[in-house]
Formats: C-alpha cells, structure tokens, sequence
C-alpha cells in the first residue's frame, strides 16, 4: 500500500513509458503501432482527466482552493487534449519529425499537470481517499453519484 502519490507516481511511469514506446515507433516509422499506443494514451488520459474534474469541486468545497486549483487544472484539461490531437494527426499523416515535437509538447505539458497535482491536489488527495487509490473505482464511483 502506498499514498495516492505514489499511486500516481506510478501511473506517471507508466505514462512515460507509452510516450517513450510512441517515440520509438515514430522513430521506427511503425505509424500504425504508434497510432494505436496513442489511441490507448489518449483514453488513459481522457479517464483520468474526467476523474480529475469530478474530483475538483470536491476539493473546493473542502479548501475553498486558496490555490486556484480549478483554474489552473481547467487550463491544463484544456491543453493536454490539444496536445494528444497534435501528436495524433502527425504520427496518422506519418510526419515523424513533427509527431517527435508534437510528443515533446505533450510530454511537457503532462509533466506541468503533474506538477500542478502534486502542489495542489495530492495534499487534499492524501486524506480524501483510501491509501489503495484506484483510479477505475475511483471514477466509477464518481460517475454513479
């Protein structure tokens, strides 16, 4: 069992490493299997973005979000699809040295949304959820309330 962090930490991981697949598919010129890694990254990440928004006037309601929480995360939310829209349209018009910048741009904005939950969110995070987060359930339940 760990903290929500490290719940987090190791979906981060698991992000990276399907960037870093995509990244090696494009440079491999395998469009259609980076168009497919993209096309599961891009639900992976839709998923926990509705997670995230549903999540978001619970911590409001609990901090007040003295922060800006909300605003900063609906900027991002806003972002990172942009970015995963980029990416797609170049890796499926088989351009690998825009699909490479368009992953680097994607890759930073992520890495800025991380950022952005582990100053803000994952505090209130700590102690609003069970230490085995997952995230599924977690969105499930959020879904049927």
């Amino acid at each position: 069992m760990g903290t929500s962090k490290q719940l987090l930490s190791q979906e981060e991981l698991a992000i990276d490493k399907t960037l870093a697949d995509v990244r090696f598919l494009v440079m491999a010129r395998s469009f259609q299997s980076a168009a497919k890694r993209m096309g599961e990254l891009r639900r992976h990440l839709e998923a926990h973005l509705d997670t995230e928004g549903r999540l978001v006037p619970i911590f409001i309601n609990r901090t007040g979000d003295p922060g800006l929480l909300a605003l900063r995360l609906h900027k991002e939310h806003e972002k990172i699809p942009r970015r995963i829209e980029s990416a797609c349209n170049a890796i499926t018009q088989w351009d690998s040295s825009r699909a490479l910048y368009e992953l680097e741009r994607l890759s930073e904005a992520l890495s800025a949304h991380h950022e952005t939950e582990d100053e803000l969110l994952h505090p209130v995070l700590d102690d609003l959820v069970p230490d085995d987060l997952d995230w599924e359930s977690l969105r499930f339940q959020l879904i049927t309330h």
